[in-house]
């Protein structure tokens, strides 16, 4: 499994069409579960506003982007980071400065 899929599972990860000369479309899913599209956003929110790291993250998509779409590419930002925390065996040493260790050091 790659990390994209994890985010694009719960219908976080928009989805572009593109026909002829019309411009790109970006929406995200709609069918898939309310809960899994709804819960990472409201994960995100509350990272934004407690993490330093995701805080400047999110003022840099914000400005170039917008707050919908930044809030969404936070989302699934942490979406790939809970998938790298499992598959490589890390946990958080220091969330608010998003420090992580591998599991089996104390």
């Amino acid at each position: 499994m790659k990390s994209g899929s994890l985010v694009a599972s719960p219908g976080i990860k928009p989805s572009v069409s593109k026909l002829d000369d019309s411009p790109r479309v970006e929406r995200t899913a709609r069918h898939k579960s309310t809960i899994a599209r709804i819960a990472p956003v409201r994960y995100a929110l509350v990272a934004k506003r407690h993490n330093p790291c995701m805080r400047d993250f999110h003022k840099r998509i914000k400005s170039r982007r917008g707050a919908d779409k930044a809030i969404i590419t936070v989302a699934g930002n942490l979406l790939n980071t809970v998938f790298y925390m499992l598959k490589k065996d890390w946990v958080f040493e220091n969330f608010p400065n998003f420090v992580l260790r591998p599991c089996n050091q104390s």
